[in-house]
């Protein structure tokens, strides 16, 4: 007899996942560590994934589908690179104020895998976002940007600064200004890439 799934079960374990990975990074976390933050025992966590990559993938692709649609739509959005880190940065700080665990987890995840070419299979190749920043940049070369700097640079640099700022500056409990610290971080996006 096959044995059922308890969805809510599979739930804790995503949480577990993400608040762990959040707190410790990804090489921290170990199998054992978050069965017990799930209240599961480790055979459930092997019986649905194969192992903690599966798990840190599969979540991690959920989030990288949205931000992609947020960074083409931003893209499409916006006609200079000051609009598009406007609103790449608003939609961050929002998505962190409305669910700061998955937010942690992303930020965390992209920091630790941006530059570790092992890492970035927490990614799939999935590259639409460096494509879509470096279509947005070719139609925006009339603005000047550091000369060593190539498109996925720049792009690696703004992200890289928006996420740092939630990880060490974002609390749980804090009230955030979206409007306020956008500002903010973008100028300080836009200072990074410029001459």
């Amino acid at each position: 007899m096959a044995r059922l799934v308890d969805p809510n079960k599979i739930e804790d374990i995503k949480v577990a996942l993400m608040e762990l990975v959040g707190d410790f990074g990804i090489n921290a976390v170990s199998i054992k560590m978050l069965a017990e933050k799930a209240s599961v025992s480790t055979g459930y966590l092997y019986r649905h994934y194969s192992g903690k990559d599966e798990m840190v993938m599969e979540i991690g692709n959920e989030w990288l589908d949205e931000f992609n649609t947020k960074v083409a739509l931003a893209t499409e959005k916006g006609d200079t690179i000051e609009s598009f880190v406007v609103e790449l940065t608003k939609w961050m700080l929002t998505m962190a104020k409305g669910d700061y665990v998955s937010a942690k987890f992303m930020v965390r995840l992209f920091v630790e895998t941006l530059f570790d070419h092992e890492d970035r299979k927490y990614f799939c190749n999935k590259r639409e976002k460096e494509l879509a920043m470096i279509r947005f940049f070719e139609r925006s070369n009339n603005e000047i940007l550091h000369p060593d700097l190539d498109f996925e640079e720049c792009f690696h640099i703004m992200v890289l600064i928006m996420m740092n700022f939630l990880l060490t500056k974002f609390d749980n409990n804090k009230k955030i200004d979206i409007e306020k610290e956008t500002e903010i971080i973008s100028n300080i996006c836009l200072n990074a890439i410029r001459k």
